[in-house]
């Protein structure tokens, strides 16, 4: 990038799995262990996700973030949270891992359908970790 020594790049931060919630990986859409099947009571298969769940109870795939390389020291800025960050200072993170503590955890979700209240079992409820400090 013309005037910012380093290198910066797009990520889409997920949990690894549901043995590992707490190390962060590339999304991949494909990842076998993002779903799960179960028989429900009236014996109908119900596919399960692996999501993660925001401050607002919505859910999402992943916490898209821009990492920055400048040589030294690696950063981790997340978008669309809406903590507004210390005065003067950039949301950022010092590892992909505490980028997941923007989400108030991991769970696995099952909607029947599009109208019906989702079932959720949480895998791993999250604590914010503090921003690190750039000038």
């Amino acid at each position: 990038m013309v005037g910012i020594p380093g290198t910066i790049k797009a990520r889409a931060l997920a949990a690894k799995s549901k043995l590992d919630p707490t190390t962060a990986v590339d999304f991949d859409v494909d990842d076998s262990n993002r779903k799960r099947e179960t028989t429900g009571a009236d014996g109908k298969k119900k596919v399960w996700y692996r999501i993660h769940l925001d401050g607002g109870g919505f859910t999402n795939n992943y916490e898209a973030a821009v990492e920055y390389i400048d040589g030294t020291k690696t950063f981790y800025f997340p978008s669309g949270i809406p903590e507004l960050p210390p005065a003067n200072k950039a949301v950022a993170f010092d590892s992909a891992d505490k980028v997941l503590t923007v989400f108030l955890g991991v769970v696995w979700k099952y909607t029947a359908s599009p109208q019906a209240k989702p079932e959720v079992e949480v895998i791993k409820q999250y604590t914010k970790v503090p921003y690190v400090g750039i000038d």
